[in-house]
């Protein structure tokens, strides 16, 4: 229903030029009374499902989210791309990983940062940028890596810990980590990381493309700084595929566990893929950064081929000399990425 009405509203907004989420949330209260909680998508669907799901749970988190409550009105031509995203029928890897990542940013936490109406306006311009079909071969040695750390069981009984410290009682069997798939992806944002699906991990290769472009720094320097980015993004993002396994439901947030889950909660976190990285990381590390910031670089390779042997401590910051994002600079979204001053696509 919800998918329904924002067709109908976007094509009578063709006059004025400008769409209003307000309006929609309006709209839609009137057809249902429960039109202002969050929907769920079931974990369990099929993908072809959830795709159909997650649509109408995107459209509803944007009328639930602050960010767009407060920019209200948007140009027209800016949703031209998310409403032929709405009209897409297909099942492909591309779509299902464009909804993965809508769904996330639909339900994001934007109204802290400096602009947030921009960030909403990049994410609903860029978005179809997300493409899957690119060469996974290029990066197969990170594939490599994925099967080493899937395998890892000092990193599944970390994610495990952090899954009993924010669940009462979990009565599903344990996650098959077997089941994860890893998918590289092409995207014109640049500081996103990537974020996860439905026994999926998303990897964005601009940020890698970006940093073996670096000069004046050794192939080894940028090297071990992606692959400890890689070795983040998996613990990060797979604590939210476990999280979501768990609950049964892919629209879920860190934050609002006990309003959405049916689950006894113990305690709400901001992000439960932070909290995992805390337990490995000790922070949270800009590896971007760290690289132009000349971290240690023997204790960092060290460090990283005790994580792929699966024998190792917690992370030495201090040693490592590596940057770190302060926590009240990380944003409350539910994808791994970093907002800087000047966005160029972020």
């Amino acid at each position: 229903m919800a998918v329904e009405i924002f067709k109908i509203l976007f094509k009578q907004s063709q006059e004025s030029g400008y769409f209003s989420f307000v309006k929609l949330s309006q709209e839609l209260s009137i057809l249902s009374p429960r039109s202002h909680e969050k929907q769920g998508v079931s974990y369990t669907s099929s993908e072809q499902k959830i795709i159909v799901e997650t649509k109408a749970a995107i459209v509803k988190n944007f009328c639930q989210n602050k960010a767009i409550k407060n920019t209200d009105k948007f140009n027209i031509s800016i949703l031209n791309g998310f409403m032929e995203f709405l009209d897409d029928e297909t099942n492909s890897e591309k779509i299902l990983a464009q909804s993965f990542f809508l769904l996330h940013a639909s339900k994001s936490d934007f109204s802290d940062l400096k602009c947030p109406k921009e960030i909403i306006i990049n994410i609903l311009i860029n978005f179809w940028s997300i493409d899957t079909n690119v060469d996974q071969e290029k990066y197969s040695e990170y594939h490599s890596m994925f099967q080493i750390l899937i395998k890892s069981k000092n990193i599944i009984k970390t994610i495990a810990n952090v899954m009993n410290e924010l669940i009462e009682e979990i009565d599903k069997s344990e996650y098959n980590f077997s089941n994860l798939k890893l998918i590289f992806f092409y995207s014109d944002f640049d500081t996103l990381g990537g974020f996860s699906g439905k026994d999926r991990i998303y990897i964005n290769t601009r940020p890698f493309t970006r940093i073996y472009n670096y000069k004046y720094f050794s192939s080894e320097v940028k090297e071990i700084a992606l692959k400890l980015e890689f070795v983040r993004l998996f613990i990060h993002e797979a604590s939210h595929v476990v999280l979501r396994y768990y609950i049964g439901n892919l629209n879920l947030s860190s934050p609002h566990l006990k309003n959405e889950s049916n689950y006894k909660i113990k305690k709400s976190v901001t992000e439960c893929g932070i909290e995992s990285e805390k337990k490995i990381f000790q922070q949270v590390i800009d590896w971007d950064r760290s690289i132009l910031n000349r971290y240690n670089l023997i204790y960092c390779k060290k460090y990283l081929n005790d994580i792929l042997s699966d024998n190792f401590e917690i992370f030495d910051t201090e040693k490592a000399k590596c940057v770190l994002i302060p926590t009240e600079d990380i944003p409350k979204v539910a994808f791994s990425i970093k907002f800087y001053d000047k966005l160029r696509g972020f």
